[in-house]
């Protein structure tokens, strides 16, 4: 249902003009690399893209960059975020709520954590030929934009 629905408004959203992206989010029906790529199996990539979150997936355990180029082709928006791996493991350890993490300060202030994403980030998607798909246009992340 959740793929059909997807499908469903990314052509509305299409006949607009626009492309209906999904965000990969912990405690939603799309959360694990399994559903991830189940959802982009099941959805139109004409109509439906992905906004991949390396927080996300950082937090669920699972290793972002295979899941960036696995589905670099259908990413239309990325959340880059810093994890602290040590409240994400206590979080995981004591089976906290994805809220209570984030409120103990798992995701943090660019170059505040274990994982950061301002060096990590952009060179491990130029590695990966972000940068020089079709109609791209590079962003430039500065700490204050990423706030």
């Amino acid at each position: 249902k959740v793929t059909e629905g997807f499908n469903r408004l990314g052509k509305l959203a299409a006949e607009k003009g626009m492309k209906l992206t999904c965000h990969h989010h912990m405690g939603t029906g799309v959360q694990t690399e399994a559903e991830i790529d189940r959802f982009m199996a099941e959805t139109d990539p004409e109509v439906v893209g992905l906004l991949f979150d390396s927080g996300h997936l950082t937090f669920a355990g699972i290793d972002p960059l295979p899941v960036l180029k696995k589905h670099i082709g259908r990413i239309q928006h990325v959340h880059l975020k810093d994890v602290r791996l040590p409240i994400r493991d206590q979080a995981r350890k004591e089976g906290w709520s994805f809220l209570q993490a984030v409120k103990n300060g798992v995701f943090t202030v660019p170059g505040d954590g274990d994982v950061d994403s301002l060096t990590y980030w952009p060179r491990t998607a130029m590695k990966a030929g972000w940068w020089w798909r079709p109609n791209r246009t590079p962003p430039r992340p500065t700490p204050s934009s990423m706030r």
